[in-house]
């Protein structure tokens, strides 16, 4: 580039100044090609053959172009998710009609979801079937998916149905000891352990020191376990043991095990001194044995029923004086009529003026119990109440029972006032509002045809109830949604009146629809069930007592065998 000092000029002439314009729009013009050579596709050698006579752009770097950055929306995810959010999503999807099913399906969606989805399906694992175990067995084996797992149910486990004998699947090696050691070393952070009287012969004192001794086990369940071998065990197992207790067990079920000792039931509860939840149905409960409860223990969920071999005086005095009693909110103490009750009228009046307040649940089904007694009982918190086969009278409840204002369930089955035509009566009609579900004896509803807003379902056992149609209570719950409003308003008052007109327009005859129960896991079965619940963790890291859908055997001892 030629230097200034070498164009001097006349800067005082026309002539000068003539020329002083034409050079600066020279310079302009080559600024402005210069931005433009900076953008040429073809390179820096193109734009430097144009240049102009005497400059030189050989070192120069060609300039590039500013182009907007336009942000980019981002894409939302199921990983962006919070964690809480997507088990909830989890749960409703494990809580479907198909169960597992479509979660293992939902597994392939992302990564987050298969984290969270893997800990959930192998948190409360069922097993129905031999295969069951054994495929489950060795997919924890070298995956580690064990350490997810929180519970084995073997509630529904059998073998009918297989044309298998125990014998024959003994030989197989799928259930036995040694499988189920093998599985409990792998899921060391098992907290319930659901054992039935199918797999009673496959406990043996191995496994039961195991189950004794892992750190975080809180439930045993032994429902109808009496095989000689599984009693042998029981007995040559931990539980026999001098200075040695389960501190972390909190919920036991011995339900309908009435082959065990007295003395390895009385070993066995004095060595857990953390218990909330004990059922000790249809056992060989002795004076001795409920009395060695010790006394840090505190329980919310009791069953006596029919214990025979424990007199009344033990069950006052465990019932009323024993700090284990002081929370009590759910108690069984139900006996049959044609078997030998130990508690007598005085026994029922000192029980029920001494019980907590608060309860629940109160089962005193064959108890010699009379209107009288009944005033004695707190409702203010009373969802289920258990009355078959007492000496109560239709009076007696029409006083009673409009004063339980919590009531969900009651059992009236076996009572001599209350017939077939007692119950298409308006009196019984407006005993209590809030009851959905009523228990009579199959004699009672087989009589009864159909009854306006109500149907009856008979169950598989000799248990028979009748429910209240959907229509009364959505009836119900909307009388009382309107009590609470207090605003005048001309909208409600014109469909009130749309529905009175459309009410009148009604046929007389209307056709009775047959209405289905509700389904196993609604919340209103556990205020009918005669076993105590001890699991608290239900399908799918669904922690909660609405859980109440028992199967297989448990649901055989809870609804079926009374």
């Amino acid at each position: 580039m030629p230097h200034i000092e070498e164009y001097s000029p006349d800067w005082d002439t026309p002539a000068a100044a003539k020329e002083r314009r034409r050079s600066s729009l020279s310079r302009r013009n080559s600024s402005v090609w210069l931005a433009s050579a900076a953008m040429d596709s073809q390179g820096p050698s193109r734009a430097v053959s144009r240049c102009p006579s005497g400059w030189n752009l050989t070192g120069l770097t060609p300039l590039t172009p500013l182009t907007p950055v336009i942000p980019h929306k981002k894409k939302r995810s199921l990983d962006s998710l919070p964690q809480e959010i997507l088990t909830i999503i989890l749960q409703y999807v494990v809580s479907s009609d198909t169960g597992p099913a479509d979660l293992c399906r939902l597994l392939a969606t992302c990564g987050r979801i298969y984290d969270l989805g893997v800990a959930m399906l192998y948190r409360h694992v069922v097993f129905r079937t031999p295969h069951a175990f054994d495929k489950f067995r060795w997919s924890i084996e070298g995956t580690g998916y064990g350490q997810h797992v929180r519970v084995f149910d073997f509630s529904a486990f059998t073998s009918v149905g297989l044309g298998r004998t125990k014998r024959m699947n003994s030989e197989i090696q799928m259930v036995t000891a040694s499988t189920i050691r093998r599985a409990l070393d792998l899921c060391s952070q098992l907290v319930e352990f659901l054992a039935a009287e199918s797999i009673d012969t496959d406990l043996d004192a191995a496994v039961l020191d195991q189950l004794l001794t892992m750190p975080v086990l809180q439930t045993l369940d032994f429902c109808g376990a009496t095989a000689p071998q599984f009693i042998e065990q029981l007995h040559g197992s931990l539980v026999m043991q001098q200075d040695f207790s389960f501190y972390t067990l909190t919920k036991l079920s011995l339900h309908c095990c009435n082959t065990i000792p007295a003395e390895t039931l009385t070993a066995f509860l004095s060595k857990c001194p953390n218990l909330t939840r004990l059922d000790v149905t249809h056992t060989q409960l002795t004076d001795e044995a409920l009395h060695a409860v010790p006394p840090t223990v505190q329980l919310t969920h009791l069953s006596l029923s029919r214990c025979v071999r424990v007199s009344n005086h033990s069950v006052v005095r465990f019932l009323v004086l024993h700090p284990a009693c002081k929370k009590l909110k759910w108690l069984n103490l139900m006996f049959e009529a044609t078997k030998p009750n130990p508690l007598g009228h005085r026994d029922i009046d000192t029980i029920l003026r001494f019980l907590p307040k608060g309860m629940t649940y109160l089962n005193i089904y064959g108890q010699k119990v009379t209107d009288d007694l009944l005033q004695l009982i707190d409702t203010s918190k009373l969802r289920s109440l258990w009355l078959g086969y007492t000496q109560v009278t239709m009076k007696g409840l029409e006083h009673f029972l409009p004063s339980c204002r919590s009531l969900k369930f009651v059992n009236l089955s076996g009572i001599p006032s209350i017939s077939t035509w007692t119950l298409k009566s308006q009196e019984f009609q407006n005993l209590s509002s809030t009851v959905d579900m009523f228990e009579f004896s199959p004699e009672t509803l087989d009589k009864l045809a159909k009854m306006r807003g109500f149907f009856v379902f008979q169950g598989r056992g000799r248990r028979c109830w009748l429910f209240r149609s959907k229509d009364k209570v959505l009836e119900r719950e909307q009388s009382q949604h309107n009590l609470r409003q207090t605003s005048f308003s001309f909208g409600q008052v014109a469909l009130d009146r749309i529905n009175a007109r459309n009410q009148a327009r009604r046929p007389m005859v209307q056709v009775q629809q047959t209405e289905k129960p509700p389904p196993s896991w609604d919340p209103i079965w556990r205020y009918a069930s005669v076993k105590v619940n001890v699991s608290l963790i239900g399908l799918g890291n669904v922690s909660s007592p609405a859980i109440y859908g028992n199967e297989g055997f448990y649901n055989y001892y809870a609804y079926h065998n009374i």
